[in-house]
């Protein structure tokens, strides 16, 4: 009955995040990204080698992003990792449960580190929820 629960929770949540997972896959896939595997309602993608998510892989310095229930990986190898997956997993639960308010949340987040003077991505609450979870 646990199974089934967390189940059923855990595709209310994809519904909740499916209009940022649509519009991420929509756009990644303009992009040249492929899709490489789709299981659990989870979508995960490889980016282009070139174009808009290349550049900002390139400028960022990012293994991987996620949006909604969607992640886009550098690259083949990046995507093999297992605290890289389960990072983004992590991502993930966070857009199931708060769904579309991520996509103002998740910035927020960063606004209140920068104005608290500490730095807007590594001290974001998110991300620091994420890294506890990568082990």
């Amino acid at each position: 009955m646990k199974n089934f629960i967390k189940e059923v929770l855990g595709w209310i949540g994809n519904i909740w995040a499916s209009p940022v997972t649509v519009c991420n896959v929509i756009f990644s896939l303009a992009c040249g990204a492929k899709i490489v595997s789709s299981a659990g309602g989870v979508i995960e993608l490889l980016a282009s080698s070139n174009g808009p998510q290349a550049n900002f892989f390139r400028t960022h310095r990012f293994a991987a992003y996620t949006c909604g229930t969607s992640i886009v990986y550098r690259d083949r190898v990046l995507m093999a990792k297992p605290r890289l997956r389960r990072h983004e997993m992590r991502h993930i639960l966070q857009f199931q449960i708060f769904g579309v308010s991520m996509v103002i949340l998740y910035p927020l987040a960063s606004l209140i580190q920068r104005i608290r003077g500490k730095h807007a991505y590594s001290d974001n609450f998110f991300e620091l929820d994420a890294k506890r979870h990568e082990s």
